[in-house]
């Protein structure tokens, strides 16, 4: 993978947490990706940090 893993704040207490492999040109040998792909997991925060999900 070329790019290294990003974390964005999208809203309040929720963060994207991805990495873009711009280097992937197909899925599934089948279709195309001119631009790659992405793997995508999402952070939920709690106010008192015990009620976390990813």
């Amino acid at each position: 993978m070329s790019s290294p893993r990003e974390v964005k704040e999208i809203s309040p207490d929720v963060y994207w947490v991805g990495v873009r492999n711009w280097e992937r040109k197909f899925f599934d040998k089948l279709v195309p990706l001119p631009e790659g792909t992405t793997y995508n997991a999402y952070l939920f925060q709690g106010s008192d940090n015990s009620k976390t999900s990813f």
